[in-house]
């Protein structure tokens, strides 16, 4: 696929004051938690940004598009495995969630059909850039990437600081979960991002959670959260 990624800020995020606090669920633009894999998050981060500049919308696209066409059998290639997703859109398209329903078996691609979402092109966000990454969830939510740990993996309320990625071989602390950043805030005094998972309602609180902002976890352990993705553009129908 060609690659139409941008790697600098977009515009839009150098300048200007950061909000204190935003949370994009309580604006009506996401639809329902759903259980369908991480690639769910590429399509919810497009459903938002479509949902945000259409007031009235509630489109649901179809991860199952993603599963057949673009998820290798494999396991995780860091960037590609997060990027791949969103060239799809751009070159392709995303099908409508009712038109291609969601199975996580992974079947032959076919040719789309109309009506597909497209983007016209996304960006991502430097790594340790967490103001960049606060000004891109100012404007709608966002796509990353996210080690699911233990601690993640069970989560269930408070917010997650990420300490249990210490004991993990270093070679197994990289990313292998997407996730969406929905909005941040402080919460219990502790400054964080606010997120919804892909796993459905039974993880954390209703399929939402907090993840800590200003990680103070040692230089060496990768960020948090990494590999922030924004969807630009969004058209089709």
């Amino acid at each position: 696929m060609a690659m139409n990624i941008v790697r600098a800020h977009p515009a839009q995020l150098q300048a200007g004051p950061v909000q204190l606090a935003v949370d994009w669920e309580e604006h009506g633009i996401l639809g329902p938690i759903r259980d369908q894999g991480d690639v769910v998050v590429t399509c919810q981060a497009i459903e938002g940004l479509y949902n945000l500049l259409n007031r009235g919308s509630m489109i649901q696209l179809s991860p199952k598009h993603l599963v057949d066409c673009v998820r290798p059998l494999a396991t995780h290639v860091y960037r590609s495995y997060y990027d791949d997703p969103f060239q799809f859109a751009v070159d392709k398209g995303i099908r409508m969630g009712q038109a291609l329903p969601y199975h996580p078996s992974k079947h032959p691609c076919v040719p789309q059909k109309l009506p597909v979402m497209k983007i016209r092109s996304w960006s991502t966000i430097p790594d340790y850039d967490e103001e960049a990454l606060m000004r891109a969830v100012s404007i709608q939510p966002v796509a990353v990437a996210v080690k699911l740990a233990r601690h993640l993996r069970i989560y269930q309320q408070g917010v997650y600081m990420g300490s249990d990625i210490l004991d993990l071989h270093p070679l197994h602390r990289s990313p292998d979960h997407a996730i969406l950043l929905t909005g941040y805030g402080n919460v219990e005094g502790i400054d964080c991002w606010k997120v919804r998972n892909s796993q459905g309602t039974d993880w954390g609180i209703a399929g939402t959670g907090f993840i800590a902002r200003n990680s103070i976890l040692p230089s060496s352990i990768p960020p948090l959260l990494t590999h922030g993705t924004i969807p630009e553009g969004p058209y089709g129908f």
